[in-house]
């Protein structure tokens, strides 16, 4: 949920990661987002890396990537904070990167 006020929308132009770049841009220009701890919606498939778009673990992590990049380029974020996202992105990839293989591997 966006307040009204709120005018940024995805990017039709990106393909991956356009709502992690959406969130991120609401964020930095903002300065405030709430998270909801309720359910709001059942997954039909296992987490992260399983099928779909995410299942496409490399690519999903140069979106990512790139959407670090686009917030630099228009100034939302600094260099240090571009090299922090950098670095937890990759420690995120890393981490899920052993239970996707598993789960191509060995999932029916």
């Amino acid at each position: 949920m966006l307040r009204q006020d709120i005018t940024q929308r995805f990017d039709s132009n990106l393909r991956l990661a356009e709502d992690y770049l959406l969130w991120m841009s609401i964020a930095t220009e903002h300065g405030h987002v709430s998270r909801i701890d309720e359910q709001l919606t059942i997954l039909h498939k296992p987490e992260f890396g399983a099928k779909g778009l995410s299942g496409r673990m490399f690519a999903m992590f140069a979106g990512e990537l790139g959407a670090f990049g686009i917030l630099y380029r228009e100034k939302n974020i600094k260099a240090p904070v571009l090299i922090a996202c950098y670095l937890w992105s990759t420690i995120k990839f890393v981490r899920r990167l052993p239970l996707a293989v598993y789960r191509k591997t060995f999932a029916k």
